[in-house]
This record gives C-alpha cells, structure tokens and sequence, in this order.
C-alpha cells in the first residue's frame, strides 16, 4: 500500500545496439504490438524495478536487497512483472488517446535481448524514453524503445500535435467555408418532359412534324445532376418560373442552418 513516484526521463534516438548494450542483466524484456502501426516496441523492466515491486508487495521495505546473479526471473516474479506490464500498457494506451488511437497487445517475454528482434539491424534507429519509478528510498526504471520506422507515419502528428483550440478553429474554418459556398454560382436546369421514343420514329420524322407532350404535375429541378426541388410550371408577370413546392436535398436544409 505504498504509493510510487514515477518521472518521465528525456526521450533518446539511438541505434539499437547502444540501447540493447546499457541493458543490465537480467532485464525483462517484452515484446509488444502497436495496432495499427506496423511493428514491434519493447518495454524493458530493470531488475531493480522487479524485484522492489515484488519486495513491496509481499510486505517487505526494501531493508535485504535481492541479488541478481545473472538468474531468470521466477514463476512469483514473473506473474508480478505480469501486473505490472497491464498497467503500463493501459496508461500507455491512454497517453497516446490525444495524439492517435493506439491498442497495444502483449506478445512475448525474453531475458536476452538478442532474442528480441525488433528491428531488422542493430544499427536501426530506436527511440527510447526512460522512466524512474521510487518508492521511498529505493528506486527502479523501465524503458519503452520504439522503432523509428514504427513511429515514422505519425511523425507530422508528433512535431505538430493537435492544439486545445483545434475546435474552436474548426468551427471558424467551417463558417468561412459556409460563407464562400453560398456565393458560389450553379446552374439550375428543369426539364420540362422527357419522352420515350423509339430510332424508327424519330427518322420519320420532318420538318413541320408535331410530338405531343402532356404537361406534368410537377417539374423536377437539378443542380449538376443532383435533384434539388419540384415545383409547378407556370407564367408570373408574363415571364415563365417555377414555383417552389418541396427541397428535395435534405443537405441543403443543414447548409443553411451552417
């Protein structure tokens, strides 16, 4: 029932084989996916963290410190470093949350880094971001090494992350965007009928030759092709016009509310 203090340490962009070289022995490394980016990122516990945590849990204050002897983790261990790792992956979803959708997913642990493989060659740039974690007096890390190749699609989001005020900009950018619709000029074409005919018809017929056509009850008007309002056919002040019956785009009624 003790309360850790974790610190964020300054991000590195190393090659692999500097980051794989520091790591003391043992280190429990996992593998892990970050869906949907291609690729495979390693969250790495230090020995010091595991064996505080496990020290902690079980009642201990740290005062008989626990040797390492280039040993593999045990079963106890293992299941703690298990706890620990589903908390670091929740949160480190949830970091991302602002920046992109991320949903990491467990794959494999290993106590040699050469059998991590997560990139093509050690010298492959990574990036690295270590994490202290103190409780009281004792203290323990973790580091998270992502391939660059992993990150480098979102590169643009990372220099450049979204502002608090993106809403409020994005409202203006779709007033300003209403506003020049409106002014915009469109062609308004009404066909008056349409008649269906056949080839040997219309070859007979010559000059002087009468089509009937019956009025319709409605005209339907179109805007590039697009219907966009019905309405009767008809003379206002000796000049022809349509009259306006029904809009037939609903998107234009949410237009004019915009």
């Amino acid at each position: 029932r003790r309360s850790p203090d974790v610190t964020a340490g300054n991000i590195k962009i190393q090659p692999y084989h500097e980051f794989a070289r520091n790591l003391p022995v043992p280190t429990n490394l996992n593998l892990v996916h970050m869906n949907p980016l291609r690729g495979t990122a390693l969250f790495a516990f230090s020995p010091n963290l595991v064996f505080m945590a496990v020290d902690n849990l079980f009642g201990g204050d740290g005062r008989f410190p626990t040797k390492a002897d280039g040993r593999e983790f045990t079963p106890t261990e293992q299941r703690i470093i298990q706890r620990i790792m589903a908390m670091a992956l929740e949160a480190y979803d949830y970091g991302w949350g602002s920046i992109y959708k991320l949903k990491t997913d467990y794959v494999r642990s290993e106590v040699q880094v050469k059998f991590t493989n997560i990139t093509s060659s050690p010298n492959d740039i990574v990036v690295t971001t270590p994490f202290y974690v103190e409780i009281g007096a004792h203290r323990g890390e973790f580091e998270i090494c992502i391939p660059f190749s992993i990150i480098e699609p979102l590169r643009e989001l990372l220099t450049n992350p979204p502002m608090e005020n993106s809403k409020q900009e994005n409202a203006q950018w779709r007033q300003k965007m209403a506003s020049q619709v409106r002014s915009t000029e469109v062609e308004l074409v009404a066909n008056f009928s349409e008649i269906d005919s056949r080839l040997s018809h219309i070859m007979k017929l010559k000059q002087g030759g009468i089509i009937p056509v019956d009025k319709p009850e409605s005209i339907l008007a179109l805007v590039g092709g697009v219907p966009v309002l019905s309405g009767k056919y008809g003379c206002v002040n000796n000049q022809y016009a349509l009259k306006v019956e029904q809009m037939m785009n609903p998107g234009l009624g949410t237009f004019k509310k915009e």
